[in-house]
């Protein structure tokens, strides 16, 4: 595990303060009294920590890249999801907002008291080169008791834009093999481990003893993960779907985790993964996630 330095529960003010964190990359730390810590790191826009006062929420493995934490946090997906039943898109995997430079907007606390921030990122020629289009995203971060992220794509462009996008989120868990997600039952999916084959749902709860891999086409607006020790309600808008991952004891060393690593977390992911947004010229695309400790 990174040697990772966060303050204690006794936070005195809400804020969001610039300073250098991991691998001397930009950090913005937010604090709240009732909802602990949370660190962004402008690179890639990766929201990569949160200390709640009852204890971390977000996983973050301890390997890592040169260039960012892969496995951590939650990593934006824009402009491209990654692999879907047609085969895969021209960008690399999860597209390249999760390994650009963001710009950092304004910071401040809000009529509710929660620390917010706002990253940008603009089409460059260098994007261009790899995805022939004009946009403007943003991305709001909120601590409060809740942690809220919304991510906005723009389309300043004459032509529509069409993309697939979701925050691929890092939940820390005990034991995948003995934590439920609550909220999936009678909902139609794609099953990547079985060839993308559609199913539906019967369960209580989805338990990942195995590999899981799975797109559901209606994405439910509440979901729960329910650990041993406590529950972490995710609450969701502006995405068709919602995937649901967990590479199963193989999946160590075949994504780069360390020995492990993969039962101690589940990915839960409010996504627009298979049917693109198809954006007008000057209209706007917004999705949101809401996390909360219960």
């Amino acid at each position: 595990m990174p040697n990772v330095q966060f303050v204690t529960k006794t936070i005195q003010a809400a804020g969001a303060e610039i300073g250098t964190g991991l691998a001397g990359r930009s950090r913005i730390r937010l604090t709240h009294p009732a909802g602990g810590v949370a660190d962004l790191y402008p690179h890639g826009a990766q929201l990569l920590t949160w200390r709640h006062p009852e204890g971390e929420v977000l996983f973050l493995s301890a390997r890592e890249d040169a260039d960012q934490y892969v496995h951590a946090g939650i990593p934006i997906v824009f402009p491209q999801f990654g692999k879907g039943p047609a085969g895969d898109g021209p960008l690399p995997q999860h597209g390249f907002a999760r390994t650009s430079e963001w710009a950092i907007g304004e910071r401040h606390v809000d009529r509710d008291g929660r620390s917010t921030v706002t990253l940008s990122l603009r089409a460059t020629p260098e994007l261009r080169a790899l995805w022939p289009h004009d946009f403007h995203a943003e991305l709001d971060v909120a601590l409060g008791e809740t942690l809220g992220t919304t991510l906005r794509v723009v389309n300043p462009g004459p032509g529509p834009l069409s993309f697939t996008c979701g925050f691929h989120t890092y939940f820390r868990v005990s034991d995948v093999r003995k934590t439920r997600v609550e909220g999936l039952q009678g909902l139609r999916f794609r099953d990547k481990v079985a060839g993308w084959a559609e199913r539906i749902d019967g369960d209580t709860a989805l338990v990942a003893t195995a590999e899981t891999d799975r797109v559901y086409l209606a994405a439910p607006q509440r979901l729960r993960i329910r650990d041993d020790k406590r529950v972490v309600r995710i609450e969701s808008s502006g995405f068709a779907n919602v995937v649901v991952w967990n590479p199963g004891p193989a999946g160590d060393a075949k994504y780069d985790f360390a020995p492990g690593e993969s039962s101690r977390f589940i990915c839960v992911e409010p996504a627009t993964a298979i049917e693109p947004v198809v954006l007008p010229p000057g209209a706007t695309w917004e999705g949101r996630q809401e996390l909360a400790v219960e």
